[in-house]
């Protein structure tokens, strides 16, 4: 093994030096075998997000589903959370880190409305 010395911020420090060739890499590469995708809600062979059943689901259960399986919010996949999540896309809603299917509407009361128990006690 051939080492090539290294000058970092006034330190000396050895670093291995390996050369493959892109014939060697892609030669390496035809031997692995492609991922299995395999959906956590019905185990076929596709992404959670094309899953129909997934689909169907309202957002509350799909969150829970979601929560349970330890996803990630952002893409759905597996393996870390939506904080170290690769992907770029957010929301197509909000904007914020979670996947759009995930997107909660949040419903706003407005505090100058009066309730019916407030309305009937002023009449």
């Amino acid at each position: 093994m051939h080492q090539k010395p290294c000058q970092t911020n006034g330190t000396r420090r050895l670093w291995n030096h390996f050369h493959i060739t892109s014939q060697q890499l892609s030669q390496e590469q035809a031997h692995k075998s492609p991922p299995v995708i395999k959906c956590p809600l019905c185990a076929d062979k596709h992404n959670l997000v094309q899953c129909q059943p997934f689909a169907h689901y309202d957002v509350d259960k799909r969150n829970k589903f979601v929560w349970e399986k330890r996803l990630c919010t952002n893409c759905l996949g597996e393996g870390h959370g939506y904080m170290h999540c690769p992907s770029k896309y957010t929301c197509r809603t909000c904007h914020n880190k979670h996947h759009t299917m995930l997107h909660r509407e949040k419903v706003h009361q407005r505090s100058h409305e009066c309730s019916p128990l407030c309305q009937s006690s002023t009449t």
